[in-house]
Parts: structure tokens; sequence; C-alpha cells
């Protein structure tokens, strides 16, 4: 009886394990392989999809970290709560061209004592990317554009 109690509890353990946020902490959750971020690329410049992502959060829930950069001066990590859910949304220039913004998403729930940890939240994280969307498509249509002069 015994050995089957041991393999149980290894069993639990090794099924547990911890997941690294996009703000760079390292949190436990129960379950360690599911995915937890959502990819855009839009061909807007860092900036200005920077400001869709804060905008889209602000009206969603509150943002505790506005843009915070990190690690070079061309991205960008806007954390914020959205209810009880943990974001954190990662924005910087694409590999393939400079002129294409790549965003990530990523979003956990609450911590809780009965289950433990944080599990993702892809649904949060599509609503919020799709969110950003509208808002750059809002802020394109009210800047003039480039080259325009202002009327007399």
């Amino acid at each position: 009886m015994k050995p089957i109690l041991l393999a149980a509890a290894v069993a639990v353990v090794a099924g547990t394990g911890c997941y690294s946020s996009l703000g760079g902490s390292s949190n436990y959750t129960p379950i360690p392989f599911r995915n937890d971020k959502v990819h855009r690329r839009y061909d807007k410049p860092v900036l200005m999809v920077a400001e869709a992502v804060k905008q889209a959060i602000e009206n969603a829930g509150i943002i505790t970290k506005p843009g915070v950069s990190s690690r070079d001066n061309n991205t960008y990590i806007v954390s914020g709560r959205v209810d009880t859910r943990h974001v954190w949304v990662e924005i910087k220039p694409d590999p393939q061209s400079a002129n294409i913004s790549y965003v990530t998403f990523q979003t956990r729930t609450k911590s809780s004592w009965v289950v433990g940890g944080r599990n993702p939240d892809l649904v949060l994280a599509g609503r919020l990317a799709e969110d950003t969307t509208l808002k750059l498509i809002s802020i394109v249509q009210n800047t003039p554009p480039t080259g325009a002069t202002a009327a007399p």
C-alpha cells in the first residue's frame, strides 16, 4: 500500500510547476504546460501600439505598470489587472521587419488557496487583443496624415 501512496505523491508533485510572466516574475501553477499567451502583429510603430494596449487595458481594468521598458529601449511591457486576473502585454519590434510590432498578451487568474497557482485565461487575452486592434484603428483615424499641413 505504501508504494502506491508514494507513487501518487510523486505524480502530484511532478504534475505541478512554475510559469514565467512577461514581467519577469516566476510563479507556481498546478498546470504547468498550458498555453497562456496570445500573439499578434500590427503594422504600426511600437509606441502607437503601446498606447492602444494601454487604452484597451484601462477600458477593461487598471494598469499597474505602464510601459516599463525591458531589455532595450524598443520593448515595452504593460502590466495590469482586469477584475481578478493579472495581465502582462509585451510590445516589441518584429524581428522580420522594423515597421511591424509584435505583441504578446499573457493573462492569468487570481491565485486560489483551494486549487493553488494561477491558471491561464485565453478568453481575456483574446478580448484584449481584439480591443487593442479597435483602439489602434481609432488612433489611426484620429491622426492627421503624414505631411499634412494645418488649415489657416
